[in-house]
């Protein structure tokens, strides 16, 4: 059998490094940055109990007086949520849960 055009007879890998700061929540919720900043996304590693993650622009710790960024949304366990672009937040980034929930916090 003779090769293709796309085989080149090489092996090789491609790693990448998340180079940007996280924030780790295990359940409930989390400031996990005051001041302005851009939000990245949220890997989610565990969701039970009818989970449901919210993100608000808040520096208080709480959602009361902050502006939803995502007001609601129900994760999967195992699942990374890119945003695609940066969501611009100014006062603060503030990530709360009901159920279960486990995930890491992107952004700078």
């Amino acid at each position: 059998m003779g090769r293709t055009s796309h085989d080149t007879g090489l092996n090789y890998a491609i790693h990448t490094t998340l180079a940007y700061p996280t924030e780790n929540m295990s359940s409930g919720s989390i400031l996990a940055k005051t001041g302005s900043g851009k939000f990245l996304g949220i890997m989610v590693t565990a969701a039970a109990n009818t989970p449901t993650l919210y993100v608000y622009d808040n520096s208080t710790g709480t959602i009361a007086g902050g502006t939803a960024m995502f007001a609601s949304f129900t994760p999967v366990a195992g699942t990374m949520y890119w945003l695609g672009a940066p969501v611009y937040f100014g006062d603060g980034l503030y990530v709360g849960s009901t159920g279960s929930v486990g995930c890491s916090v992107v952004y700078y």
